[in-house]
């Protein structure tokens, strides 16, 4: 048998066998003398202690996957409402206005590079409600009860109506992608989505075999343990006999 070094809190020590000043029959766990039973359930209690902490590492980069998951999947929705805006022909050079955090979402997260600019748009009014809900907020549209757009309500930027007779409106400072750049945020959020699914599927066998393990080490503890009261129980109570 050979020595078994445990190396993490008040476990950090070694079992060691025949170390000098340890008695016949015990092991050495720490420098205090115990019996091998004793010594191989305190590294099973460990174990166990590992494999939680593990386990909850594990759930909060699931838990991670999963947000990321969810946000991806709402700014794909986004850019379908985008894809209607643009396809109504009612936006001058066919520019798609999106959010600054939709695009450090492409950036960071999903490590794509869409082709931005930040310019003017030109539009008409029926084509505002064709937007979705986070770019109306980001640019504070104003919508009516009826969800139709009113140009005269006050927002944070300046809209004007357009002086060149085609009953147009125009803002500045809006951030703006075209047709092919929408089109390929798309597909990379596919590609994204596609590949947290996949890690999580792999995430969860991984778990499942984590908690296997947490459980049989669990139960390898509490029987030692078991055993070892047991032991003492009778040895007590064949001294008080005599």
């Amino acid at each position: 048998m050979s020595d078994v070094s445990v190396d993490r809190s008040y476990f950090g020590a070694d079992v060691r066998l025949h170390a000098d000043g340890v008695a016949p029959g015990l092991v050495s766990f720490g420098g205090v003398a115990v019996s091998p039973e004793e010594a191989a359930e305190f590294v099973m209690i460990h174990r166990t202690q590992v494999l939680k902490e593990s386990g909850a590492v594990r759930t909060d980069m699931a838990q991670r996957r999963l947000d990321l998951t969810k946000r991806a999947r709402q700014f794909k929705n986004d850019l379908q409402d985008l894809k209607a805006w643009v396809d109504t022909g009612k936006s001058w050079k066919d520019r798609i206005p999106v959010t600054p955090e939709m695009i450090s979402f492409m950036k960071n997260d999903v490590g794509a590079h869409p082709g931005t600019q930040d310019t003017r748009i030109l539009f008409w009014g029926s084509a505002v409600a064709k937007l979705p809900q986070s770019v109306l907020d980001h640019y504070d549209f104003k919508m009516d009860a009826n969800g139709n757009w009113d140009p005269h309500a006050p927002g944070k930027f300046a809209i004007e109506k357009n002086d060149d007779g085609h009953n147009r409106w125009e803002m500045h400072g809006v951030t703006v992608i075209d047709k092919e750049t929408r089109d390929n945020m798309s597909e990379e959020l596919d590609n994204f989505i596609d590949l947290q699914n996949d890690r999580n599927t792999l995430a969860n066998s991984q778990m499942k075999t984590a908690v296997n393990l947490l459980s049989e080490s669990t139960d390898a503890a509490t029987g030692l343990g078991d055993k070892n009261h047991e032991l003492w129980k009778t040895l007590f109570s064949s001294f008080d006999g005599r």
